[in-house]
Formats: C-alpha cells, structure tokens, sequence
C-alpha cells in the first residue's frame, strides 16, 4: 500500500541518518586528538549534543535532504551553522555536492566543522555575521536559518537580509522552535508573558541544552515570523510540526520576485 510504503521510506531515512551519524562520530573523535580550550570543548559539546538531537535527526535533516535532493541547488548558505553538523549530514545524503557556505560567529565551532567535513564535501567556512556575508555581494539559492533565527538581537532585521541573499527562485529555509513551550516554562501560572508573546517579542534567558552555556532567546510567534518573511516577496511552499513532541517547526519559503542568479565562486 502507497500509505506503508512511505513510512517505510521514511523509517529507511531516518535509520540511515542514524549510522551516518555513528559512523561520522567515531571518524570526527579519530581527527581530534587534541582540543585546546575551553572553547574547543565547547564546540565538541555542542556537536556531541547534536548527534543526539531527535528533532535534527528524525525530522529536520531528512527534510532538508529530501528539498535538496529535489530542488538540487548549486549553492547554499548555512547561517549560524554552529560545528556544520546539520549540512555535512545532509550533504552525506545527497546524490551530488552543492556549494555549501557556513558562517558562525564562534571560531571554534567553525574550525571543527572544517576537521568533520566529509572528503567530498564543498564547503566554505566564514567567521563573523550575516552582515560579513551581506558584504560579499554574493546570492544563494538556498539560504538556511536553523535554529538560529530567534537567537539574534534582530531577527526581524536577519529575515530581510537572507531574503535579499536569495537567487532567483531561491529558497529560505526556516527551522524555529515552538516558542510557546519556552514561554509557558518560565512563567508557569502566571499570565505576562504569555500576553506578551500574543501582541510582540518576548526575552527569554536560555540555557543552551548541549553545553549548558546562557544565551539570550527572542520568542516570537510563528504567524509573525511567516508575516515578516512573506514581505519580502516570497511565499510559504511549506509548513510543518515535528520532533517527539511536535516542538519545532520547518518553514521553506521562494523567492517570487526577478533577482540576480546564484553567485559562481571562483
């Protein structure tokens, strides 16, 4: 039945990330012997945490791949990519290598991205913002927001810059939490925050689940964010719940409007 048949598709996928997973693991603790740093530790913390992540690995990435492997795109930037665990999984699936090109403020996640890579992997890694990659003056066909987005001082402000990144026909692609779980944990009984979050933004301190370090959370409601991204000349192709518990949300956007093609790299 077509119905079985699908799930066993993506019972297929989702083992099969799963030993990449492992296999990837063990060669990435092989390349490093040693970590200098409490930053490097950090960095492998952060990775460590991402292999055992469900919602990158049983719903994200086997979505990611599935757009990828459809739309076949010829460059894609990652932003906030962190150690690059999420691309250089999805690139492990795919039948050919896009340009990937990940950019992440911490220099050391972005240096241990470099040393787990795969061989066949094309990846270019940039130490600094969304405004350092603006500034290059280079279009994408796919610009990738996951679990970034809220953790900015602006996003608002990001969403305009990555749509404006976008190549012709261009995809964004969003991947938020359900904001309401974070709001809800902190305050409990109590009803201001969740007033907040109905008419605005609200701050959230966060502690990061994989390294336990604080990092600041700007929770803001999914209709807001759609509203936002959709003014800036795109539309929604996709929307969808996952995780265990239906924690995270997978927004893919498309550029409408007339832009430049993607940027070769030379």
């Amino acid at each position: 039945m077509p119905g079985f048949a699908r799930v066993d598709a993506a019972v297929s996928c989702a083992a099969s990330i799963a030993e990449t997973v492992r296999v990837m693991h063990l060669e990435g603790m092989e390349q490093i012997t040693t970590m200098p740093g409490m930053g490097s530790l950090e960095a492998l913390a952060w990775d460590e945490g991402c292999q055992n992540d469900p919602v990158r690995n049983e719903f994200l990435i086997p979505k990611l791949a599935k757009i990828l492997a459809t739309e076949r795109p010829a460059t894609v930037l990652d932003v906030g990519a962190g150690t690059g665990y999420i691309p250089r999984i999805v690139d492990s699936h795919l039948d050919y290598h896009p340009q990937w090109t990940l950019v992440d403020t911490n220099a050391e996640r972005m240096e241990l991205a470099e040393k787990r890579k795969l061989p066949a992997m094309k990846m270019l890694g940039v130490v600094g913002s969304l405004d350092d990659i603006v500034a290059r003056s280079e279009t994408y066909n796919v610009v990738m927001l996951t679990f970034t987005l809220l953790e900015t001082d602006n996003p608002l402000s990001m969403v305009a810059s990555a749509t404006g990144l976008l190549a012709e026909n261009g995809l964004v692609i969003i991947g938020v939490p359900d904001v309401w779980r974070d709001v809800l944990a902190v305050t409990g009984a109590g009803q201001v925050l969740p007033y907040q979050l109905l008419t605005g933004t609200v701050d959230l301190p966060k502690i990061d689940k994989f390294t336990g370090a604080a990092y600041p959370f700007y929770a803001m409601r999914t209709e807001s964010l759609i509203s936002a991204v959709l003014s800036h000349f795109c539309v929604l192709e996709k929307f969808e719940r996952g995780g265990p518990r239906g924690e995270a949300y997978l927004l893919v956007f498309r550029q409408q409007r007339r832009v430049r093609s993607a940027t070769p790299r030379a």
